[in-house]
């Protein structure tokens, strides 16, 4: 189990904490939650056995042996409190929500730099490329390039809650965002936007926030059945938001029994 003291300082202070000392301090960044974790203790660890340690923490209904525990789909970030390394996760898919964590990370290093007249080396790796890397001192190059990354298909996990979390605004903007509903041109477009829909909704940390933007969602699910039983995946849907979805879908079944 992971010691509270551990988890105590936040970025800006553990580049503070590092300027007479070298400490290791790693983050596991999830869709759901930043877990920021210092080795204060000096537990000989190295910083992908921390980040094991965190995943085994937060995953307990899935704990996995060694390195394995490590998932595909978080990102990770190592520094010995001079440099930041970011790693982008190894399946491509790295989340909004993951570059708003990022994002706070990094404007913490930003006043730190300003704080103390430095300037912290950011490294950011991409999975897979050994030339696709950025090596920057500036914060706002950083956040341009992860921002460039962010992909809309994501993947999440059931976890225990024991980093920061993103405030409930934030989290409907990033679940609007990968759900993508008001670019839907066409049906198939619908039937993907719905599919990711369904994953938040099946979600216990995300579920409730999520009816607050899709409030009629599982009545949309069962207009949807009989929808692709009478179109075909060409059909029409462009216009369709949030509020006049329903209405939308039922005239084009009221249309076609017309």
């Amino acid at each position: 189990m992971i010691n509270k003291k551990n988890l105590e300082m936040n970025v800006y202070d553990y580049f503070k904490y590092c300027v007479n000392n070298s400490i290791r301090g790693v983050s596991v960044i999830t869709d759901k939650q930043c877990v920021f974790y210092t080795q204060v203790d000096d537990d000989n660890c190295t910083h992908e056995q921390l980040c094991a340690k965190i995943e085994n923490e937060i995953h307990l209904d899935n704990k996995k042996e060694g390195l394995q525990s490590l998932r595909k789909n978080n990102t990770y970030v190592t520094s010995l409190g001079k440099e930041l390394t970011i790693f982008l996760p190894k399946n491509w898919l790295f989340s909004l929500s993951q570059f708003k964590f990022l994002e706070k990370l990094l404007n913490q290093i930003d006043k730190y730099n300003k704080d103390y007249n430095k300037e912290v080396l950011i490294y950011v790796h991409f999975p897979t490329s050994l030339s696709k890397r950025l090596k920057t001192t500036s914060i706002e190059e950083a956040k341009r390039v992860l921002y460039k990354a962010v992909t809309r298909e994501i993947v999440f996990d059931k976890e225990l809650i024991i980093g920061t979390t993103l405030s409930l605004d934030e989290q409907v903007e990033c679940m609007k965002y990968n759900i993508d509903l008001e670019t839907c041109d066409i049906l198939i477009d619908l039937l993907v936007s719905i599919s990711r829909c369904r994953k938040y909704y099946e979600d216990e940390f995300y579920r409730e926030n999520f009816k607050r933007i899709f409030p009629n969602f599982e009545k949309i699910e069962l207009i949807l059945k009989n929808i692709v039983k009478l179109y075909d995946e060409e059909l029409d849907v462009s216009g369709v938001n949030y509020s006049n979805i329903e209405e939308v879908l039922c005239s084009k079944i009221n249309k076609r029994k017309l």
